[in-house]
């Protein structure tokens, strides 16, 4: 720490090594939890890596954008993650706008493959009409006519550390503004912010957080406020309960079930 500005861990040049570093220390400890789908360290490092080779053979630039349109799961931090391993950046979409409103989205961000959950199929054809620079349209929740399969698209990747030597300065992630006066707005975080951010938790300025905790987050991935705080515990190599939505019933069940120390809520 400098003063009173926490300096970002050493070991974290970009949020790539979150994995990498984690899952060479604790490497069967939890990382993720979903629904009955439990994540190791190792396995998340694997799958970023699967990721981040698929996303590498598709020939996209560094710093090309893909989007996420779904409630939270597990598999956002494999994209997130595997997109920062590529030197590509994330856009979470708001799935709570109209479609129209969306394709403006994917089509500012230019984005080149769209993951998509599985309540959010239905508008899969409009929107490949609507953006036509959309490469791939992937299902994250089983097969779907005219998407590639999740499961089946991370698999034919290496399990190998592309290890693509990422600038801290690039962006890993791209927010948008809600457009309440205007058009929504593309917001650029970098690796660097990222990090920069995450160390006033490492550092207690959010409470005391350590690797033995086990965080849940029912807050929507696209907003700042769900990624932010649910990217907590993977900076310190905490263990990420992930809620699909804020539902009162699944925030009580998920507090019974897994002994949480940490829970994100709007005040």
């Amino acid at each position: 720490m400098t003063g009173n500005i926490p300096t970002i861990d050493p070991r974290f040049k970009t949020l790539g090594d979150l994995c990498r570093v984690h899952a060479a220390r604790r490497p069967d400890h939890p990382a993720l939890i979903f629904e009955d789908r439990t994540t190791s360290w190792a396995a998340l490092d694997r799958q970023t890596s699967q990721v981040a080779n698929v996303l590498l053979a598709t020939g996209m630039a560094p710093q090309s954008r893909i989007a996420y349109l779904g409630k939270n799961c597990d598999r956002f931090f494999d994209v997130y993650l595997g997109a920062a391993k590529a030197r590509m950046v994330l856009v979470p979409v708001n799935w709570r706008l109209a479609a129209e409103e969306i394709a403006f989205i994917l089509k500012d961000a230019q984005a080149h493959i769209l993951f998509v959950g599985a309540d959010y199929l239905p508008l899969v054809e409009g929107l490949r009409n609507a953006v036509p620079g959309l490469q791939a349209v992937v299902s994250m929740d089983g097969p779907h006519p005219g998407c590639t399969e999740y499961t089946a698209w991370r698999d034919a990747g290496s399990t190998q550390d592309p290890h693509q030597g990422a600038d801290t300065d690039e962006v890993a992630l791209q927010l948008y503004t809600s457009g309440t006066t205007g058009l929504p707005k593309g917001a650029e975080l970098t690796h660097r912010s990222t990090l920069a951010a995450l160390s006033y938790a490492a550092a207690g300025y959010l409470g005391a957080w350590s690797e033995d905790d086990v965080c849940v987050v029912p807050l929507p991935l696209f907003h700042a406020g769900g990624v932010s705080y649910g990217m907590n515990a993977p900076y310190v190599g905490a263990t990420l309960v992930l809620l699909r939505e804020a539902q009162p019933a699944l925030i009580l069940q998920a507090l019974a079930r897994h002994r949480v120390t940490k829970l994100g809520l709007v005040p």
